[in-house]
Parts: structure tokens; sequence; C-alpha cells
């Protein structure tokens, strides 16, 4: 369910109704800037609340979980999270200061995400992190929603991480910068790589921070930088491919909490700064 008050609208989850989207046009010029999503792509039931709320008049994103009996008690249960873009599945699209996905990654140039993320309050018991996910798919995937699979590749790019890891193993480490509050940190990241995942058959592959971690504060990378790194370690054929999206938010688990989780954490000023680098 959707709830919509003035500038703020509230999307709520429940068994029945499990996923909500909501194109917003944060600045009121009547293109949809960013997609938000509950997302509890594998929560069959659950007891308890599951919220995403925005408030357009300041860029903020809240995400607001308790829940508990959730069924089946996984490593990941759930993904709440703001995009531009379109995911491969649904015909829900975002576009931000003119950069139109998808894009083919021959012709892909830099761009700058930016955000100030908090993670408020996470039961420390629970599987979690803070993520972005991104698709670079087939040409009939990019232009017309339908099923990612062999042949695509997942990205992910991950700040921090409390009982959980990345699928599959480490097959080599980057050094790739980002800048936190402002300050620029050549940060070493271990890459992670799954060759076919067993819940949909595309490659996975993700940059978890070796030494490093961040759950409160502002932070702007270059996504096209890990992409070109993605290369050396991708095993599918790159070359006809397009990057479909960009998303940020935190994968949420209930594997080793008993079915529980609680978390609430707060976004704001998300924004996207074509043909801007970090490097």
């Amino acid at each position: 369910m959707a709830i919509e008050l003035g500038k703020v609208v509230v999307l709520s989850s429940s068994p029945r109704y499990p996923n909500i989207f909501y194109t917003a046009d944060i600045n009121s010029d009547g293109i949809a800037e960013v997609v938000l999503e509950v997302n509890p792509w594998k929560t069959n039931m659950f007891r308890g609340r599951q919220l995403v709320l925005l408030d357009a008049s300041s860029n903020t994103m809240i995400v607001d979980i308790d829940v508990e009996d959730v069924e089946p008690a996984d490593f990941v249960n759930g993904y709440p999270e703001i995009y531009v873009g379109r995911k491969p599945w649904y015909p829900y699209y975002a576009t931000m200061a003119g950069l139109e996905f998808p894009i083919k990654l021959s012709e892909l140039h830099p761009f700058t995400v930016s955000f100030y993320i908090c993670l408020e309050e996470a039961d420390p018991a629970m599987n979690l992190n803070i993520a972005a996910d991104a698709w670079i798919t087939k040409k009939e995937v990019a232009e017309s929603p339908s099923a990612a699979g062999p042949g695509d590749v997942e990205i992910m790019v991950w700040l921090y991480n409390q009982n959980l890891t990345p699928a599959g193993g480490i097959v080599g480490t980057e050094v790739l910068p980002i800048v936190v509050n402002g300050k620029k940190m050549e940060v070493e990241w271990e890459v992670w790589r799954m060759d076919s995942v067993s819940w949909g058959g595309w490659q996975y592959i993700a940059f978890k921070p070796r030494s490093w971690t961040m759950k409160c504060g502002h932070v702007a990378y270059d996504p096209t930088l890990f992409i070109r790194a993605m290369r050396k370690y991708a095993t599918v054929d790159l070359s006809q491919l397009y990057l479909m999206d960009w998303e940020i938010g935190t994968e949420w688990g209930t594997r080793t909490s008993n079915g529980k989780a609680r978390l609430k954490w707060i976004l704001k000023d998300f924004r996207v700064l074509p043909n801007t680098t970090v490097a």
C-alpha cells in the first residue's frame, strides 16, 4: 500500500501485498527522478511492519522494519531501496540529471552517485549490509521487462556488513577511490564472484571493502570505476551488454536472528551526477 500525504509518501508492505513500488518526482518537473521499492523478495510470511517513507520536500528516505516469524528465515529476505533506471523484471523507470538508462557498456561515460546514509538501528543478530546493486544485461532484457538470466551480470558495491558476506568466493582485490564525508580515500576492495546464481543463473560480482566500513556518513563514488574493474573478473561476454540502473539499499535477513529483524536507516540527498568522477 502506498499512502500519499502531500510531499510525503509511505510504502507499507503486508503479507498479502508484499512488494510496493513508487516512482517519485522529487523536483516537480513531471519526470520521475527515483524509484522506491520495499522489495521483500525472499519473504513469504512475516508479522510486523516494513515501511519505506519518502519526504520529497527534503529528498529524504526512511526505512523502518520491525518483523518476526519471517519465513523463510534466510540470509537475505529483502532489499528496501532507491534507484535510477529500471530493474529487469519491472516497468518502473526513473532518470536523473539527464542520465538515461539503459546504457551500452561500450558507450558508458563516468558518472557519480552521491548520498548521505545512516544506519540508525539494527538488531546485531540479524544479517545486514549497506550496498549498491545494479544489472548489466542483454539488449532484450534492457529494452523490455523480462527476467535476468544466464549471460547477464549483477554487480554490487558494499559499504557495510554484519553476519553476511557476498555470494560466491573471493577472486581478487582492487584499490578504487571513494569519497566519505568530503575526504577521498583509496580503498582496497575484495572482489567476490559467483559464476551462476542458483536463483536465476546470472553471474554475480560484488566489491566489499577489506579493512574499511561505513554505516553513517556522506558517500560519493563513480560506479563506472567498479564496472571497469569488474571486466577482468567477469567470465561472460560483456561487449553487447547494457547497464540498466543503479540502486542503493540494504539487504537484510533473519537466518542468524531466528526469523526476527529490527532495522531503521535514513538516506538523504541521493543524486546522480553525469560526466563526473572521483578518480
